[in-house]
């Protein structure tokens, strides 16, 4: 029906997770309303995304290339007796924004343990608790979807000889929800009631 460019284009929003064909084209046809100029600055910044953000070295999380550890690592304040383990940098935000946590985070991203992937990100994470000796509790806090109760129970399974108290979130999210999606209140429940 459009041109195959437009086509394409559609086709690359569509990628975006969480993104259907419908906003793909909105997408589109949104950014035909802008003035070169405009289209210029976005194109530069999404050019510029990999030279001024990096990934830190302890939590996994994305951070600005001006530090090497991002600003939660690099906070004294933080609770070092806990790590939360998420899925995604957004999930930190989130559980940030609820006020409910005061601790360490670990992203682990989409485990499938159906494949080797998993290996690096666990050792990964077991360095990372090896090298934390003022760490008591491990909460998982992945999506309560198939999939992320798969990867809990892998990671359960790996940290069960760790000697830390492994917790997961409580079920005020609900099955095949995403934290990036909750309210706080459900978050503030789901930390309450974790076990």
């Amino acid at each position: 029906m459009f041109p195959p460019n437009i086509n394409n284009l559609i086709e690359l929003f569509g990628k975006f997770p969480g993104i259907g064909p419908r906003q793909a084209a909105r997408f589109v046809f949104y950014l035909f309303s802008k003035s070169q100029a405009e289209l210029d600055e976005l194109a530069e910044k999404i050019k510029e995304i990999s030279k001024q953000f990096h990934t830190c070295p302890v939590c996994l999380t994305i951070t600005d290339n001006t530090v090497l550890l991002c600003h939660i690592c690099r906070d004294q304040q933080r609770n070092k007796e806990k790590l939360c383990i998420v899925e995604k940098d957004y999930d930190i935000q989130n559980i940030e924004n609820a006020h409910i946590y005061d601790g360490l985070y670990f992203v682990v991203g989409k485990i499938n343990i159906t494949n080797d992937q998993p290996n690096a990100l666990i050792e990964k994470l077991m360095e990372t608790i090896k090298n934390n000796k003022n760490l008591m509790e491990i909460i998982i806090a992945l999506n309560p979807t198939t999939k992320g109760d798969a990867a809990t129970m892998y990671i359960e399974k790996k940290l069960k000889n760790s000697g830390k108290k492994i917790s997961r979130l409580g079920r005020g999210l609900p099955f095949g929800g995403e934290i990036e999606y909750a309210d706080e209140i459900t978050l503030a429940n789901s930390f309450k009631n974790r076990g």
